[in-house]
């Protein structure tokens, strides 16, 4: 059914890939820069979440361009993912570290409810950037692409 349909886009955009990925950049950016001397102003937070996001879309992207079988259909996969997900990525992490470098630099009352904050809104806005392409709405893209970059 349709319904069943969407819900799986839903849940597998979210709950899984949103979820799974967002935290785990959030995990490497808590447990091993957090604590770095290097980490020693806001806009570091920022400098680290983009330069994560940035790692995990490349890594992301060259294993979706092996995956689809042909060179062909790779590189313009990779190429296509390069204008879109990266960005998504890129501004997701950023999001994060955001969130964490006010958190240690005691900007906010409840540090633990702002790092929590940014975790849910990279994972919402990741979830919708998956939503978005997992519909196949080719003509999407554009619009996508262009609002990620103006962000």
């Amino acid at each position: 059914s349709w319904f069943g349909s969407i819900s799986l886009i839903i849940i597998l955009s979210f709950l899984v890939d949103g979820f799974i990925e967002e935290t785990s950049k959030y995990l490497v950016l808590r447990y091993r820069t957090y604590q770095s001397v290097h980490f020693d102003e806001l806009r570091d937070g920022f400098v680290y979440g983009m330069s994560l996001g940035l790692g995990l879309a490349f890594v992301e992207n060259v294993l979706y361009g092996f995956l689809v079988g042909d060179l062909i259909t790779g590189a313009s996969t990779i190429l296509l993912r390069g204008f879109t997900s990266t960005f998504m990525h890129f501004l997701s992490g950023g999001i994060i570290g955001y969130h964490l470098g006010l958190a240690k630099f005691n900007f906010v009352k409840r540090p633990k409810l702002i790092i929590f904050r940014g975790l849910i809104i990279a994972i919402l806005f990741h979830g919708l950037y998956n939503t978005i392409v997992r519909f196949d709405w080719w003509w999407n893209l554009i619009p996508l692409a262009i609002l990620l970059i103006v962000v």
